[in-house]
């Protein structure tokens, strides 16, 4: 039998015993938290010739929004920019390059939004990729010129999203060579 002490009910004293336990939790709606631990803990009280046993379990909740920042750059570099949300952006994107989104969840998600700025006459392309630069393709969100690096606006398409927790590749693609956009945000959204 399992007995609880702590509950999330606010209006118990914080020690008092309570058999099962359900409560909500309401995450914050701020983007900028990007993601939460959570872990529960137990243990029973044993009854002779048994020792009480202890069990956990813990589970990581993450914002829909990622700040690109935030991601494991591999090429592009970070700057500063005002006009990013989080006072700073994902800058030197060309061809080739990409960022990883490591080991996220995207069951039901699917549309992915990206925040983006570009002063290339054609913008860019971003291809979201499972696993790496090479995987499956997820989704492909196109990046028009939005009147140069300091204006940003936001980009849309399709997300098919994998059955797993993945890392989320983002492959930049462009047919000629030089500077296609800055990236402030990803988002997943069902």
């Amino acid at each position: 039998m399992v007995s609880w002490i702590f509950s999330l009910d606010p209006s118990k004293p914080v020690t008092a015993m309570k058999r099962g336990l359900q409560g909500e939790i309401i995450a914050p709606s701020d983007p900028n938290i990007g993601s939460a631990l959570i872990e529960a803990t137990f243990t029973d009280f044993g009854k002779t010739p048994a020792n009480p046993l202890t069990g956990s379990h813990t589970i990581k909740l993450s914002h829909h929004r990622i700040e690109a920042e935030n991601a494991d750059l591999q090429g592009p570099t970070l700057a500063a920019q005002r006009e990013a949300s989080n006072g700073q952006s994902v800058n030197r994107i060309e061809p080739g390059r990409s960022i990883i989104l490591p080991k996220i969840v995207t069951t039901g998600m699917t549309t992915v939004t990206v925040r983006a700025s570009s002063g290339n006459e054609d913008g860019g392309t971003i291809e979201f990729r499972a696993g790496s630069k090479n995987g499956p393709l997820l989704s492909t969100v196109q990046v028009g010129n939005t009147g140069g690096y300091e204006k940003y606006e936001v980009f849309s398409a399709s997300f098919a999203a994998p059955d797993e927790e993945t890392g989320i590749h983002l492959l930049f693609a462009h047919p000629k060579e030089g500077r296609l956009m800055f990236l402030d945000w990803i988002q997943f959204t069902p």
